[in-house]
C-alpha cells in the first residue's frame, strides 16, 4: 500500500512539472484518503426544503491528494486532488494542479487557503505528525439558502527536497 502511495506520488508529481514550468519541488506531500464529518444547514441545495440541520460523515473515496511547494514559489501551496469524478459534481475538485497561497508556514504547520467564489477550503498540514486537516466552508444557491461546512482529516507522507531541508 506504501508503495502504491509513493508510486502515485511521483506519477503526479511528474505529471504536474510538465503542466507547470517550476524549479524543483522543496516538499511533497501525499495523503491518504480524506474523511470527517460535515454539516449542512438550510434549506437544500434547490432552497425547497424546511430549514434542518444535518450531520453525517463526509470523504473523498479513492482520492489521495497531493500537495507541493517548489523553489519557484514557496508562498503557494500547489494542490492536486486527484480524480474526484465518482462524486457528486458539485463536490467535485479539479484534477488539474492548482495554487493557493500559503498563509500560515512553521515547522509544525502548512496552511493555505483556496478561495473559490461560494467558499474556502483550508488545507493544514501538520510535517512533525504527518498529518492533515482539510475543513470546507461554502455556501449553496444565489441567495446563500444552505450552508455547508467539512471537516476532513488524513495521514500523510512528507517527502522534503535537498533544498527543502529534512531528510
Amino acid at each position: 500500500m506504501k508503495l502504491l502511495f509513493l508510486f502515485e506520488a511521483i506519477i503526479l508529481s511528474s505529471l504536474l512539472a510538465a503542466q507547470l514550468a517550476w524549479s524543483e519541488p522543496l516538499l511533497t506531500v501525499t495523503c491518504e484518503q480524506p474523511r470527517g464529518r460535515r454539516v449542512d444547514y438550510g434549506q437544500g441545495i434547490f432552497g425547497t426544503e424546511k430549514t434542518k440541520l444535518e450531520e453525517r460523515t463526509d470523504s473523498f473515496t479513492g482520492v489521495n491528494p497531493v500537495f507541493i511547494i517548489d523553489g519557484g514559489t514557496p508562498d503557494q501551496l500547489t494542490v492536486i486532488w486527484g480524480d474526484t469524478k465518482g462524486i457528486p459534481k458539485a463536490m467535485q475538485h479539479p484534477t488539474k494542479a492548482e495554487q493557493h497561497p500559503i498563509v500560515h508556514f512553521s515547522a509544525g504547520q502548512i496552511t493555505a487557503v483556496h478561495n473559490f467564489g461560494t467558499g474556502v477550503w483550508v488545507y493544514s498540514l501538520f510535517p512533525k505528525l504527518a498529518f492533515g486537516v482539510f475543513t470546507r466552508q461554502s455556501h449553496w444557491g444565489p441567495e446563500g439558502h444552505h450552508a455547508l461546512g467539512s471537516v476532513m482529516h488524513a495521514k500523510c507522507q512528507f517527502a522534503y527536497s535537498k533544498d527543502g531541508k529534512k531528510q
